[in-house]
């Protein structure tokens, strides 16, 4: 669903502003993304996969889980180290 930038910044844990916000620019250059700003104060900018966006849903889900597996044996990885 729609999404504000501090939404998007929080649930993406370690990414700076400067890269987010180059990343959802190309995002939208590449009609992944839609980028909707409401003429309010303070200004409100929200973005929002595009059909083509959700075509990646599939992937974006597959590599997620992924870093979570890789993350999972890593710490698994790190507590047999630390195991007497």
């Amino acid at each position: 669903g729609p999404r504000r930038f501090n939404e998007l910044k929080t649930a993406l844990d370690g990414i700076s502003a400067h890269t987010l916000t180059h990343r959802l620019k190309r995002f939208e250059q590449h009609g992944i993304v839609t980028r909707t700003a409401f003429a309010e104060t303070p200004p409100r900018v929200v973005y929002e996969l595009t059909p083509l966006g959700m075509t990646l849903s599939g992937v974006l889900n597959a590599m997620n889980a992924w870093g979570v597996s890789v993350e999972d044996r890593q710490l698994e990885g790190r507590a047999a180290e630390l195991s007497p």
